[in-house]
């Protein structure tokens, strides 16, 4: 009998058996999430460019699309044919169309696989075909906004030749735009971003429609477009996070990975809009999953790479964020870093409470006049409540406006005064408690990173002006302020590090930032117990981190477990088990063998395609078809052991089996399950 090749069909399947596909699967999911939100990324910040235009320079914008500005289509036919088409693209995005419809040995070859796994493939090949086109109607969107000068400037420079009353009538006009938006055609795109994503995670629900990566990113854009106080990151997290549900949903892959790959939406959102890929993995490991392990590791790491590559081709390797130099001048000055990480830790606090405060305002849960006239507003028309009053800041102090990028690089380059960056300062806060209280959708966490900006540059300007010798000038602190201040309001250290770190690309910034980081992030702990974000969650009745774990490994899996369990007779024939599973009400069922003991779990979407196949369904049973190796928990552990072992487990479902006897099915248990009884002693104790 001849040898047979290494290079056969036969054999290539045989080395592939050998593979972590789910694993595998799970690393090309995330670098698809990347790539896509990536391309999210860019399409929404020419949505926000646009929506500038549209209000602050109509008529430009107007003579540009009727044609009547010859220099403005001179230079968007110069831009046009300058820019980095790469038609390359087309051969590849042809190739993997190809590879969608397989023919030839590699059919051969995949007819040997599950067909569950042909349609991930086909899947994957598909959706990175579609991405790869997709860049090009994005590439000439970017190039029409960058033809028009008055973007270069950003917004501030436009509020500057605009009529000063625009600054009130067009935040308000956008705010009830965004209202309608969110009342009457898309409600899911709401929120700040990161606490919905965090949510889901949290919960276990797992459940990001799709239609928010389109809805989101044209209500945030016009949010910030008309001048909102808030900033992109959060609704591109939201974004990618609803491209990465929408993908691991299609890819058929496991509840258990899902989480993951939200967390990866995460990391590339956070990653494209500040051109940090390390900052945006921290941000999802430290705030999104709270988990460091290998697992998470790579495929978060992936997306956020894939993202900020993806970004560049549409927006530019240059972060909008002003790279500045940094030399600390002399060992001493670090005491005036502890300082500056005390204070910038009291102004998260502020900014949480301001946020907050603004929350139960239009809430009708503050005291006063105000809140009672809010709260018999419509829903549609608070937005609109929270345009106006941005407005009416914007109207003396239009540096708060918007994102804010321009004036914060000003502060960078130390080009404002110690009063102007107070009074900027206070004015920010207002304008951003107004805009996302509210219920404006938009991000808190480049709020953060702006506020820090103001901070710290005004304390730099005291401290370099009382010791100009032994101390960098105010823009040093600046950068530092940006990190110190986000590490407080996220409690996210790590973060704010890596993220100046990127953003100055200067080793020396990384000292002063790990002293200031860390004592504004324990500022804020000692004084809230928690972040913007977990605050946030806490007010719904959800806990996230040390607090939710000490609560959870007080309880028993028997206190939570679901007794009433469906199970499956380990010799039941395939066709039986189809007309099962044709009607079943869970993704996966407990195999029971015929002493009563436990054989495995048996998941719906792996059985599902082998029951297809006729000539298999004749000779298979469901002992054959069930994950004989499928974790357990015993009933006397506690839940917080029960919570990992759902994390690495290849399904939602845990069987529960007897401390006594590790084969002896006594009930089941989910996410679902744990959260209730978590909120059950969460309740009880409030109530004592």
């Amino acid at each position: 009998m001849p040898t047979e090749r290494w290079w056969s069909p036969r054999a290539l399947f045989a080395q592939a058996q050998g593979l972590p596909w789910e694993q595998t699967l799970v690393n090309f999911v995330a670098l698809l999430v990347g790539v896509y939100t990536g391309l999210a990324t860019g399409l929404f910040a020419n949505f926000i460019s646009l929506f500038q235009l549209l209000f602050f320079r109509t008529h430009a914008l107007e003579r540009a699309v009727l044609g009547l500005d010859p220099l403005w289509t001179l230079a968007f036919r110069t831009r046009l044919q300058t820019a980095p088409w790469h038609f390359e693209y087309l051969a590849i995005a042809a190739v993997f169309f190809a590879l969608a419809r397989i023919e030839g040995p590699l059919a051969r070859l995949l007819r040997r696989l599950p067909m569950l796994e042909r349609r991930r493939l086909g899947f994957m090949a598909w959706f990175v075909g579609f991405g790869i086109l997709f860049y090009y109607p994005l590439l000439a969107l970017a190039t029409f906004t960058r033809s028009f000068g008055e973007t270069e400037g950003g917004l501030l420079a436009m509020l500057h030749r605009a009529p000063a009353i625009l600054r009130l009538i067009v935040p308000l006009l956008g705010g009830l735009g965004v209202g309608l938006l969110i009342r009457f055609v898309a409600p899911e795109s709401g929120g700040h971003g990161v606490t919905e994503v965090m949510e889901e995670v949290a919960t276990g629900r797992n459940r990001i429609p799709g239609r928010v990566a389109l809805w989101k990113g044209i209500v945030a854009g016009l949010t910030i477009g008309s001048g909102g106080s808030c900033g992109r990151e959060g609704p591109v997290v939201h974004i990618g996070a609803s491209v990465g549900n929408s993908l691991a949903g299609r890819m058929g892959l496991g509840r258990e990975n899902v989480s993951l790959i939200l967390a990866c939406g995460a990391a590339a959102g956070i990653a494209a809009s500040f051109d940090a890929p390390i900052a945006g993995a921290m941000f999802a490991l430290e705030i999104i999953l709270g988990d460091f392990g290998v697992r998470s590791f790579s495929p978060i790491v992936l997306a956020a790479v894939t993202a900020t590559a993806t970004a560049r081709t549409l927006l530019g390797s240059a972060s909008e964020v002003a790279r500045i130099g940094y030399a600390m001048k002399a060992p001493g000055e670090i005491a005036a870093y502890v300082v500056l990480g005390g204070m910038c830790g009291l102004g998260a606090i502020a900014y949480a409470r301001t946020l907050h405060f603004f929350e139960a305002l239009f809430d009708g849960h503050a005291s006063g006049w105000l809140s009672r006239r809010l709260a018999q507003l419509p829903s549609w028309a608070l937005p609109g409540a929270g345009g106006l009053m941005t407005g009416l800041v914007g109207l003396f102090v239009p540096q708060v406006l918007g994102n804010g990028y321009e004036t914060m690089n000003a502060a960078l380059f130390e080009q404002l005064g110690f009063w102007l960056l107070l009074a900027v300062f206070v004015a920010k806060l207002v304008a951003t408690g107004a805009t996302l209280g509210s219920g404006s959708p938009g991000g808190s966490f480049f709020p953060a990173v702006f506020l820090g900006a103001m901070l710290g540059g005004a304390f730099g300007t005291v401290v370099h002006g009382l010791l100009p010798a032994w101390t960098a000038g105010p823009g040093a602190y600046a950068a530092v302020g940006m990190g110190s201040f986000v590490a407080g309001a996220t409690l996210a250290p790590l973060t704010g590090i890596l993220m100046i770190f990127e953003l100055t690309g200067n080793y020396q910034a990384v000292l002063p930032l790990m002293v200031a980081c860390g004592i504004a992030a324990t500022t804020v702990h000692w004084a809230l117990g928690g972040s913007i974000y977990t605050l946030k969650l806490r007010a719904r009745g959800i806990e996230v981190g040390l607090r939710a774990g000490r609560t959870l490994r007080t309880l028993r899996v028997q206190q939570a477990m679901t007794t009433d369990v469906d199970t499956i007779p380990a010799k039941l024939s395939a066709a039986d088990l189809a007309a099962r599973l044709a009607s079943a009400a869970h993704t996966a069922y407990p195999v029971i063998g015929e002493s009563g003991k436990l054989v495995g779990l048996l998941s719906v979407d792996d059985a599902r395609p082998f029951l297809a196949d006729p000539d298999l369904g004749r000779l298979l049973v469901a002992a054959d078809l069930c994950r004989l190796r499928a974790p357990t928990i015993a009933e006397d552990e506690d839940l917080e052991a029960a919570i990992e072992r759902l994390l690495t487990a290849t399904s939602e479902h845990l069987p529960v089996v007897s401390g006594a006897d590790a084969d002896r099915l006594v009930g089941i248990l989910t996410r679902s399950d744990v959260l209730r009884a978590y909120q059950r002693s969460v309740g009880a104790k409030g109530q004592t």
